[in-house]
């Protein structure tokens, strides 16, 4: 493997594991989020943590699609 197609790879496992971290913090806050409508609470803060969420998962979703899995198979998780 040269020194570019070492570069293509590591950067893939970078963008997928940004994804899967952005995920896991929208979750984390999604479960606040849930908390604060069964109580009721201001709902311009429900309408922005709602807004964030949004933004998290498209980010997220955008890094997922673009780390190519060909590129994936080739780093192995490190976890």
């Amino acid at each position: 493997m040269d020194v570019a197609e070492l570069d293509r790879v590591v950067t893939a496992r970078l963008v997928a594991d940004a994804s899967e971290g952005i995920t896991s913090v929208a979750m984390e806050l999604a479960s606040l989020y849930d908390a604060w409508v069964r109580r009721g609470d201001c709902p311009e803060a429900v309408a922005w943590l709602r807004q964030m969420l949004e933004q998290l998962g498209w980010w997220a979703g955008r890094l997922e699609c673009a780390a190519d899995p060909a590129l994936l198979e080739r780093f192995p998780r490190l976890d």
